[in-house]
C-alpha cells in the first residue's frame, strides 16, 4: 500500500531496543558525571587550620586568663633572612618576620571571651611587602644579633646563604606579647604591637589591651580621642610607662632626612588615661634647635 512502512521483524525491534537502551544508560551516565563533576568544582577547599603564634597567662582581677595571638591561616614569610634587604630600614622591626590575618583572643576557664582582629591596625602604607600589597599584619618571629650583618655578608660572599637562614630559624622566638602597665592603672594588662616603620627606623606602634574604662581588647587611645588608636614610636611608650611627669619627646629634627620642620612630642599620663599633643616648629636660624611655633595639635 503506498506510503505504508514495513513494520520491524521481532531480531529488528529487539536491535533497536537494544539501541536505545544504550544511549539511555549513556545519557543518564553522563547526566551523573556532570552532576558530580558541579558538585566537586562547587565543593570549598577545606579550612586551614588556625596558628598560634603566641600564648600568656594573665590575671586580670584576681582572674586568670590566657591570651593568645593567632594567625588567622599559616602566615607567609617577611623580610626573611634569605631577602637582600632584611637589614634596610623599611623592615625595622619586622626582620626575619611573618605576615597574615592576625587576632588577639582573651579566654578563661569558660571558654572564649573577648577576640580583637588586629589586622586592620595595619591599614597603612608603612608595612614592608607584601603585608602591604595583601593589607595583612606582620610581626618579627625571631631577634636580630649584632652580628647578623657581617654574618650575613660572609655567607653571600662565600654562596652559602641557606647556612645563615639555617642560623636564624634555630633562635628562640620573640615574645609580642609582653605585658607591661603602660596606664598606670596598676594592671599589667598592655602590650607595646608595632604597625609599621617612618624613614629610617622610626618604628610605629600602638598600645594594645584591655582598661577599667574599657574592659574589652582595644588599641589604646588619648583622653581626648579614645577612639582613635594612639601611634607612638616603640621607644616612646616605654619612655611613658617609666616617666615621672609631663614628657617633651623630639621626634623630627630639621634636616633629619630633608625635613624642613622640627617637631616635638607632649605626653603624660594620668587618672583620666594618656594625653598627647605634637608642636611643630620652622627650622629658625642656623644654630637654633628650632624656630617658631606654626601649630599644636592634639593627638
Amino acid at each position: 500500500m503506498l506510503g505504508s512502512r514495513k513494520k520491524p521483524c521481532c531480531g529488528e525491534a529487539m536491535h533497536i531496543a537494544r539501541r536505545a537502551g544504550l544511549w539511555a544508560v549513556a545519557a543518564l551516565t553522563g547526566i551523573l558525571a556532570a552532576s558530580r563533576g558541579t558538585a566537586q568544582d562547587a565543593r570549598a577547599p577545606a579550612p586551614q587550620a588556625r596558628v598560634l603564634r603566641e600564648e600568656r597567662t594573665v590575671d586580670v582581677n584576681g582572674t586568670t586568663e590566657t591570651w593568645r595571638l593567632e594567625w588567622a591561616h599559616p602566615p607567609g614569610p617577611i623580610c626573611p633572612p634569605d631577602d637582600p634587604g632584611w637589614f634596610t630600614c623599611p623592615c625595622s622591626g619586622f626582620e626575619f618576620g611573618e605576615e597574615g590575618e592576625l587576632d588577639l583572643v582573651r579566654s578563661r576557664s569558660s571558654g572564649e571571651i573577648d577576640r580583637l582582629h588586629v589586622t586592620p591596625l595595619f591599614s597603612n602604607d608603612e608595612v614592608p611587602a607584601p603585608a602591604s600589597e595583601k593589607g595583612h599584619a606582620a610581626l618579627r618571629r625571631f631577634p636580630v644579633l649584632a652580628s647578623d650583618l657581617d654574618a650575613w655578608e660572609r655567607a653571600d660572599q662565600f654562596g652559602s646563604p641557606a647556612a645563615f637562614q639555617e642560623a636564624v630559624v634555630e633562635r628562640t622566638v620573640i615574645n609580642i606579647l609582653d605585658l607591661r602597665d603602660f596606664n598606670l592603672d596598676g594592671s599589667a594588662t598592655e602590650f607595646v604591637l608595632q604597625i609599621g616603620v617612618l624613614p629610617c627606623g622610626k618604628r610605629q606602634s600602638v598600645l594594645v589591651g584591655i582598661s577599667p574604662s574599657r574592659p574589652g581588647l582595644h588599641a589604646f587611645g588619648s583622653a581626648e580621642h579614645p577612639d582613635r588608636p594612639l601611634v607612638l614610636y616603640v621607644d616612646h611608650w616605654e619612655k611613658l610607662r617609666t616617666s615621672t611627669g609631663p614628657l617633651r619627646i623630639v621626634t623630627w629634627s630639621c634636616g633629619d632626612h630633608a625635613s624642613e620642620v622640627h617637631e616635638e612630642l607632649l605626653l603624660k599620663v594620668d587618672e583620666i588615661g594618656i594625653h598627647a599633643a605634637r608642636e611643630t616648629y620652622s627650622c629658625g636660624e642656623p644654630g637654633q634647635e628650632h624656630g617658631e611655633l606654626i601649630s599644636r595639635e592634639i593627638l
